[in-house]
């Protein structure tokens, strides 16, 4: 198993509140299903952009042409500014046991809609 489930941790885990027991270096294979944020900005000082985030790519451009960009559906931004954290320990243990991260996959994650199904809609 390459990698587990995407997770966005934050701080706790940062600041040592758990403890990584074990990692190696992150290549560009393991960002195939990781999150996309893109949004006008959150910058209260530079509203006239809007950004695209995925793993360790960042882009910008004015929030002219991204207005101009067609969407699919009604939303226009995915991005979740939420504050919170959550590891699902029970899904990664039975990852762990199984060696995939089908557990998690075919599990009932909260989610309505899984991104790895939607497809461009340009």
């Amino acid at each position: 198993m390459p990698a587990f489930s995407t997770n966005q941790t934050e701080e706790e885990t940062y600041y040592g509140e758990y403890k990584i027991i074990g990692n190696r270096a992150v290549t560009y294979r393991d960002l195939d299903d990781g999150p996309i944020s893109t949004s006008k900005s959150i910058n209260y000082q530079d509203r006239e952009i809007a950004y695209l985030q995925y793993g360790f790519i960042y882009r910008e451009l004015s929030l002219f042409e991204y207005k101009c960009m067609k969407m699919r559906g009604d939303h226009t931004d995915y991005r979740d500014e939420g504050i919170g954290f959550s590891l699902n320990s029970d899904h990664l243990e039975e990852c762990i046991a199984a060696h995939s991260n089908e557990p998690y996959y075919g599990s009932q994650t909260g989610c309505d809609v899984s991104l790895r199904d939607m497809q461009p809609g340009y």
